[in-house]
């Protein structure tokens, strides 16, 4: 699948390096669901920029925080956000003002690293 221009930056950059394993990220608000579909390829950065390798997404899911089902968060690539408790606790501290309201995407995907 050819590489989209866009590129997903993260503050705690921890994958699993199997390629066939899917991985979730949890992103504030709308805007990653309407740039991403299944089956295009992201960059995948540290937020400083450094290219880590590439994401292929296979799925998209736009909820509320409070609607986020508990199953797949075993799925989260970083361990500190595999509980409701953990996952909120991050985002308030990626997105000040975050309420467990608030609308997120959480992007499915399998991740491949740079070689």
């Amino acid at each position: 699948m050819k590489l989209t221009s866009h590129k997903l930056l993260f503050k705690n950059p921890t994958f699993s390096t199997d390629p066939e394993r899917t991985q979730i990220t949890v992103r504030h608000g709308i805007k990653w669901s309407r740039r991403l579909t299944p089956g295009m390829t992201v960059t995948v950065a540290e937020t400083d920029g450094f290219d880590l390798g590439e994401a292929r997404i296979v799925g998209v899911l736009y909820t509320s925080f409070d609607e986020l089902p508990a199953s797949i968060l075993h799925l989260e690539h970083d361990p500190e956000c595999r509980t409701r408790g953990g996952l909120l606790t991050v985002l308030r501290r990626m997105y000040p003002g975050f309420v467990n309201t608030d609308m997120i995407t959480v992007l499915f995907f399998k991740y491949e690293k740079k070689p």
